[in-house]
């Protein structure tokens, strides 16, 4: 599992669901969908891919998480992959309800996270659509003291 305190670092983003409450229900479903994304960018400061993290908290206070690692907008739509549980072999989580695909997209405000989803319980399913944030294309590096900043 993710630890998504060591994910929240500088330059990344999240974004949740409508129905997300800061304080979780008792019952099922617990909570909505987290994603956080973690831009990567090359030595010239210019945005290469994105690590993103898609957490369900439907079944699970702790949330189930899927990883993308890498993610670039060469790849278009992709599937966002089943949360694989631990154990010998490992399987499909079926506590993770996301079904759907993600899309890096370049445009006037950055490269743009787009989704297209679906997530909850049977016969509660709701649905995302569109995009839910941005990384800047590039960034200024301060070679002195090794910060790493947005481009102005």
């Amino acid at each position: 599992m993710v630890d998504m305190a060591t994910e929240k670092q500088a330059g990344s983003q999240s974004w949740r669901s409508g129905d997300w409450k800061t304080v979780p229900r008792k019952n099922v479903p617990y909570n909505g969908v987290e994603i956080t994304g973690v831009p990567a960018y090359d030595a010239d400061g210019k945005f290469v891919s994105a690590d993103i993290v898609a957490a369900d908290y439907t079944y699970d206070l702790a949330g189930v998480q899927s990883r993308i690692a890498g993610l670039s907008v060469e790849e278009g739509w992709l599937e966002i992959p089943a949360a694989v549980k631990p154990g010998s072999p490992p399987g499909i989580d079926h506590r993770f309800t996301v079904n759907g695909k993600l899309q890096l997209r370049c445009g006037s405000g950055g490269m743009l996270l787009g989704v297209d989803f679906a997530y909850g319980l049977d016969g509660q399913r709701h649905e995302e659509l569109g995009f839910v944030f941005g990384f800047p294309t590039t960034i200024a590096v301060d070679t002195e003291d090794g910060e790493v900043r947005p481009a102005r």
